[in-house]
This record gives structure tokens, sequence and C-alpha cells, in this order.
């Protein structure tokens, strides 16, 4: 209440950030925090998962997570996302099945006919964003008749 002397009658009230729980522990990866206190609206580092990276910043692995106004760490697929190798290898006299292509996913190569496959038919997402060597197709070399 204004009091008749230009003051109010008591202090004004305070808004103070409400306590988080301590950030998860991811699976693979590792938060990097000192404190043990934490508050609505700060933020901490971590390191995303293996085989991820942080969304948007291709090669890197540490994120930030931010503890929403509901007390809860915004969730590790906010931050980072699974590394994309891209479309699989091309091999001459060949083709490649499989339909995702990020880390730990596998594709499965075959030869034509008339084609010898040297190397593995299995190809890996790494968590680098390469694929393992694809195998290669080679000419038969039995003679026609």
């Amino acid at each position: 209440m204004c009091v008749g002397n230009g003051s109010w009658s008591s202090p004004f009230p305070v808004c103070i950030p409400k306590s988080c729980p301590p950030p998860p522990d991811w699976t693979g990866g590792s938060v990097n925090a000192t404190q043990m206190v934490f508050l609505v609206g700060q933020s901490v580092s971590v390191s995303c998962p293996k085989g991820q990276r942080v969304k948007g910043n291709q090669g890197k692995s540490i994120a930030t997570l931010t503890c929403r106004s509901d007390q809860i760490w915004a969730p590790i697929s906010a931050v980072c996302e699974r590394v994309s190798c891209g479309p699989p290898m091309y091999v001459a006299n060949g083709v490649v099945r499989g339909a995702v292509f990020q880390f730990g996913d596998v594709v499965v190569y075959s030869c034509y006919a008339g084609y010898t496959m040297e190397g593995s038919s299995r190809s890996v997402c790494l968590e680098n964003g390469t694929w393992t060597p694809p195998p290669t197709c080679k000419g038969s070399t039995r003679n026609c008749p």
C-alpha cells in the first residue's frame, strides 16, 4: 500500500527461479558441471552420446542443455542427433540396399550376374560420418563359350 510519505508500506516481492534436479547423466555422454545446485533457465554443457553430433553444428559433440520452466532439462534429442553418413558409395557392376544412412546403420551390396564380389558385402556408417569400405564387383575370368 502506498503510504502518505511517498513510499510503500512493505518491500516489493522478489521472484527467484525454482531449483532443478541435477542434469541427467546421459548414457554414452557426459555432463560438464562443477556445481551441485541448478536453477530454472540455467544451461550446462553436455557431450552428445557416441555416434551423435550437435544439431546444426556438423562435427561438434558438445551441446548445451537448459532447465526449462517446468523444472525439466531439455531432452538430449533436442540438441543432439545421430551422425549421418549420407548415401553409401557407388559400386560399379553392383547395387546397394539400405534406406537409412546414420551412425550404426548397415547397407548391403550385391554384384550383377557374371561379376564376383571382392571384400565385405556390408558397409557400416561410422561415428565420424564415413562408411566402411564397400566391396568391388569384378568381371568373371571364365571364358565364354
